[in-house]
């Protein structure tokens, strides 16, 4: 499948002059071919690309991570792979 991105997106917020925004996390095999990860395709594509950590696939498919959590997700799969590798 490939890899994922994720590019800042800010909108314009109130007062203070601050930023706020979201991130916007894209997957394909390149560059050229990359597609959003939405609401629709998060558990499919998510899953797939996190397939390698079966309990971490499980939480996509219960809805314990979702595409508002994806900073979550991916600190939860780096510790899951890191707990694997002893």
């Amino acid at each position: 499948m490939g890899g994922g991105i994720s590019i800042p997106i800010f909108g314009s917020g109130g007062g203070g002059g601050g930023r706020s925004g979201k991130a916007a996390y894209f997957y394909g095999e390149n560059t050229a071919s990359m597609k959003p990860i939405t609401d629709e395709n998060f558990i499919d594509v998510m899953s797939e690309v996190m397939g390698d950590e079966p309990d971490v696939v499980e939480k996509i498919k219960t809805k314990k991570f979702g595409p508002r959590s994806m900073d979550k997700l991916i600190n939860y799969f780096r510790q899951v792979q890191a707990g694997n590798k002893d």
